[in-house]
């Protein structure tokens, strides 16, 4: 994971819990709209919008987040990602990624074959079993897995996932949630924070 993009699903993660409404109970968000900050130090960099859709069993999920960072005025950094995601049945079956990041470009794609998910990526051809999960962290079975591939480089992440004690956040304005804080550690190294409802 590059270290923009390592910061930018923090910046993320830290804040995915707070626009939710509901949740099922298998940790899928609910089909809705999510509009979020990106903040660095304090200050708004960025802007990330999430929209989950559902027809039965399946599934959609697109992400787009736009980031750019300002020194004096000029700006120094731009990131730039969108995403899409099909599932059926609680399984990725398609994804496609693609990446700005400050100029350079990249694209990810994966289709379900069969019993496996076949991606293509700037890492390389790779073929996993059907029910690996990317990194797009917004399921919060995510804590649950072993095994995730990276949405942008398609690497293969082994991982092992700690915590879910609740603890009650100060959101400022008086706003305060119950929240899980949970740890992912080994190729990839996230704090994760879902509410009481696993959003």
């Amino acid at each position: 994971m590059t270290d923009s993009m390592m910061f930018l699903c923090r910046a993320a993660s830290a804040v995915l819990f707070l626009g939710a409404l509901s949740a099922q109970a298998w940790a899928e968000a609910p089909p809705g709209t999510y509009r979020y900050k990106i903040e660095r130090g304090g200050s708004e960099i960025g802007r990330q919008t999430v929209v989950v859709g559902k027809d039965g069993d399946r599934t959609t999920v697109s992400d787009e987040s736009v980031v750019k960072v300002k020194i004096a005025f000029i700006t120094a950094y731009t990131f730039d990602h969108s995403r899409r995601e099909t599932w059926q049945d609680g399984k990725l079956t398609a994804l496609e990624t693609r990446i700005d990041d400050n100029g350079t470009k990249s694209t990810l794609t994966a289709k379900a074959d069969g019993d496996q998910l076949v991606i293509k990526s700037p890492a390389g051809d790779s073929t996993q079993p059907l029910g690996i999960m990317p990194t797009g962290y917004w399921n919060a079975a995510t804590v649950k897995q072993t095994k995730l591939f990276h949405n942008e480089t398609g690497k293969i992440l082994n991982v092992t996932g700690a915590g879910g004690e609740a603890q009650t956040l100060d959101l400022g304005g008086g706003r305060k949630v119950e929240a899980k804080r949970w740890k992912l550690s080994g190729d990839d190294n996230i704090e994760l924070w879902y509410d009481s409802r696993d959003v």
